[in-house]
């Protein structure tokens, strides 16, 4: 099972096509603020959410087993980077590297986002610590 974050936007929705018409167990993870519900065509779980909500996250892990977790709900405006780089920051890196209400079980979780998360562009995430 592969779960997508922002699977309903431009780039995320034709990498979810893709792997589902390979076969692959698709679910996707978006808050839908860019994405669209009919840009999933082929029956792919949807959770609507938001990486900032712990509670969202510790719901979608419960009683899944992700292979991997590839990672495209980043803002990519560029001109809207610029006027609001802190929005930028938060959405694209904050959340995927701490948690707004660390919990043990959380912890471990994001333990386990930090090892498996794919970044969609290099000059989104740079790195990810181990």
């Amino acid at each position: 099972m592969i779960l997508v974050t922002g699977g309903c936007g431009y780039i995320g929705s034709h990498v979810v096509r893709q792997l589902s018409e390979s076969g692959r167990e698709i679910v996707v993870f978006d808050n839908l603020s860019t994405g669209f519900r009919d840009a999933l065509v082929h029956g792919e779980e949807l959770v609507v959410g938001d990486l900032s909500d712990t509670e969202a996250l510790e719901s979608l892990f419960e009683g899944r087993a992700f292979e991997t977790v590839i990672h495209f709900a980043a803002a990519i405006i560029a001109p809207e980077s610029v006027g609001n780089p802190l929005k930028y920051y938060s959405n694209n890196t904050r959340v995927i590297l701490s948690s707004p209400a660390p919990r043990p079980s959380m912890e471990y979780r994001r333990g386990e986002w930090r090892r498996r998360i794919a970044p969609p562009f290099p000059s989104t995430l740079t790195a990810l610590p181990n």
